[in-house]
């Protein structure tokens, strides 16, 4: 359960981030919860947490998420999850025909 008085900031903030929706769900000072939306051929900016782990999981469609630093690129499909260790920079688009919803947890959260 989540305590009113825990919570920091403006949760449910909506922005975009590239050509990405984002909405922010909430954050402490520990746990940052988020979900981010893409239409077919659009992606969120390139991205690093220097201090904060992150893990994804896939709702609805294919996000495909690039490690520009590696070139690697790695697929995830509805109901899979991803991990992104801090320090990682990392790309998510939508390659696929339909839209992809995604949930983000990052820990400890970005500032």
């Amino acid at each position: 359960m989540i305590r009113p008085a825990e919570i920091q900031g403006d949760p449910d903030r909506v922005f975009f981030d590239g050509q990405g929706l984002v909405k922010i769900h909430f954050k402490t000072d520990r746990l940052l919860m988020a979900q981010f939306e893409l239409l077919s051929g659009h992606a969120l900016n390139v991205d690093v947490h220097p201090d904060g782990d992150e893990g994804y999981y896939v709702a609805q469609g294919t996000v495909t998420v690039l490690l520009p630093d590696t070139g690697e690129v790695h697929e995830i499909r509805q109901g899979e999850i991803y991990y992104i260790p801090a320090g990682v920079r990392h790309r998510a688009s939508n390659q696929g025909a339909e839209r992809c919803l995604v949930i983000a947890a990052i820990a400890p959260r970005v500032k």
